[in-house]
């Protein structure tokens, strides 16, 4: 069950991070 929930965060923390670079990049 704690792994479920690692792999969960894991993959919302990659969308976050992902989704404040896309936002820097068109601020180019």
């Amino acid at each position: 069950m704690s792994q479920r929930w690692r792999v969960i965060l894991s993959n919302l923390a990659v969308v976050a991070l992902f989704s404040v670079a896309c936002a820097s990049g068109t601020n180019e």
